[in-house]
């Protein structure tokens, strides 16, 4: 059965013009100030507005004194005018920009989980001197992008401290990392040397992931010993992790290199992990740069090697670095 909604094969009754009218009258209420701001005359608004309604069989606005309200179909039409105005301009301003610049080729890049991309403007630096046709474009996922993110081509490549077990990726490894634990100054971890499983016992465990991945702390550290927080809060952010540990809400585990850039502002305690059955503390996790498959020679494809090797000069994802 066909959705009554889907556009396919049926344009839509109204253009950019009518969406700009309807856009102006809600903004000003007055027909000759709409008309003004569109640089067309009062009658031929109204004779706009007019053709909506016809249209769309409904009424959009309503004299009220000496000027117009959009009616409830009117304000709920505006809705997606104004974002699909702001949408268009924007991308017309990419357009132009990518145009005159000589871009030739977008890579959107996520980063999962962590928003610290303080690495970017080194990484784009250098790969403008090698592709000078490809600009990055950063993805503003919130808590983070995802692999779902990648599979439905919101973005094109993921940088991510877990190994994604979809199927249809390629991946590199681009540095070796850390899982560290986080408290708050004064909490009874700081007189520790290292976290133990039995640590976490009757601890608020502050977690971002509403997901468990079998490379990181529930599957490697909390398992092999049975031993598991008194309470776990998922927060799905990191950011909001790192305050909440600060002000003493709670107890986390996070990815190192991260971590440690947060700590230098002040307000947490790093301990390593000492996982059930190791000879000594850490527990090791690899961040990799990861690519829908099958794209082998696009510029997403390109970027994904080029960033494992700056990544590879630079240590900057792994355990300790200050890149």
């Amino acid at each position: 059965m066909s959705n009554s909604h889907d556009w396919t094969g049926r344009l839509p009754q109204l253009d950019l013009r009518h969406l700009a009218m309807i856009d102006a009258l809600g903004r000003t209420g007055v027909l000759t100030q709409a008309a003004e701001a569109l640089g067309v005359t009062q009658s031929a608004l109204s004779h706009r507005l007019r053709e909506a309604e016809r249209r769309l069989g409904v009424a959009l606005a309503e004299k009220r004194g000496r000027g117009v309200v959009l009616t409830l179909a009117g304000e709920r039409l505006r809705v997606t005018a104004q974002r699909l105005l702001r949408d268009l301009a924007a991308v017309e301003a990419e357009v132009t920009e990518v145009g005159a610049g000589g871009i030739r080729h977008r890579v959107i890049l996520g980063q999962a989980g962590y928003s610290d991309v303080h690495w970017l403007p080194a990484f784009t630096d250098w790969l403008s001197a090698r592709m000078p046709a490809v600009q990055i474009a950063l993805h503003a996922g919130n808590g983070g992008s995802r692999i779902g993110d990648l599979l439905d081509g919101a973005i094109d490549l993921l940088l991510t401290p877990t190994r994604p077990l979809a199927p249809g990726l390629d991946m590199l490894p681009v540095g070796t990392d850390d899982l560290i634990a986080l408290a708050a100054p004064g909490h009874s971890w700081e007189s520790k040397a290292e976290i133990v499983p039995s640590d976490l016992t009757g601890e608020t465990f502050l977690s971002y992931s509403f997901e468990r991945a079998p490379d990181m702390e529930n599957a490697r550290f909390m398992q092999p010993a049975q031993t598991f927080p008194g309470r776990v809060i998922r927060v799905g952010h990191t950011e909001a992790v790192f305050e909440l540990v600060a002000a003493g809400r709670g107890v986390s585990i996070l990815a190192g290199w991260p971590a440690r850039k947060r700590a230098g502002r002040g307000g947490l305690v790093l301990r390593p992990l000492r996982p059930l059955g190791s000879a000594g503390p850490g527990l090791a996790i690899t961040w990799r740069a990861v690519v829908r498959a099958g794209e082998e020679g696009s510029a997403a494809h390109s970027c994904m090697g080029l960033l494992a090797e700056w990544a590879g000069q630079s240590r900057t994802f792994c355990t300790g670095s200050s890149a």
